[in-house]
């Protein structure tokens, strides 16, 4: 992988893949745990549109069930072999697979918020900074009204 996957612009604002007015309806705000961005659905949902990826890092059934549009399923947890959840080990290259030569601005979202705060912590601690948390996850964004597939 190249050094340039792991970067983005220092905030969404500044991604060349959001429209003028997508930037100016942005509220970012940084994690106060952690220190990356959180977004709400409404935020995520433009940004999806302007092209970022959105990575649903819950359970392949819980994905099958519904998601956002083109979301991509990459779990953050799986289970072990007496059924419990654990981290995936293979996340981050999980991602790097999904997006050969250059990970695109990604979108990280799970059902409430708690497994997507994971996913970024995840990637800030690999040093990647092309992501945003999706605070409320699913629940929220089909709660909103937005659209979903399944």
């Amino acid at each position: 992988m190249t050094h340039s996957s792991r970067a983005r612009p220092q905030s969404p604002r500044q991604s060349p893949g959001l429209s003028q007015a997508a930037c100016g309806a942005l509220h970012i705000k940084a994690s106060q745990s952690e220190g990356f961005t959180t977004v709400n659905v409404q935020e995520a949902a433009k940004m999806l549109e302007d092209g970022w990826s959105y990575i649903d890092v819950r359970t392949p059934g819980e994905f099958s069930a519904g998601h956002p549009p083109g979301a991509v399923n990459i779990p953050v947890m799986r289970a072990n072999s007496n059924g419990k959840l654990i981290t995936n080990e293979d996340f981050v290259a999980s991602i790097e697979e999904a997006f050969p030569g250059n990970v695109p601005n990604l979108l990280m979202g799970c059902k409430l918020g708690l497994r997507s705060d994971m996913a970024s912590q995840i990637l800030q601690s690999k040093d990647y900074i092309n992501f945003v948390n999706v605070d409320g996850g699913f629940d929220h964004w089909s709660g909103s009204g937005l659209p979903i597939e399944r």
